[in-house]
């Protein structure tokens, strides 16, 4: 999954905005992808680990918080 289906996936409406602050903000652009690891790693733990577990409890929380 690319780093923008992440973000499209939680905000659809937004993609003009998102995209166009990432071009002029660079601490923005910086959190877009923080917010991209994030999910890739919740993604790979989830599918890799199926019971819960406090590493997915753990990227559970940090995409929550980003």
């Amino acid at each position: 999954m690319g780093r923008w289906a992440f973000i499209l996936n939680r905000w659809p409406r937004r993609e003009l905005e998102i995209r166009q602050r990432c071009s002029r903000d660079p601490e923005f652009a910086s959190f877009v992808e923080d917010y991209c690891e994030a999910c890739t790693a919740l993604r790979y733990w989830g599918e890799t680990d199926p019971t819960p577990s406090a590493r997915i409890a753990d990227y559970e929380t940090l995409v929550e918080e980003l």
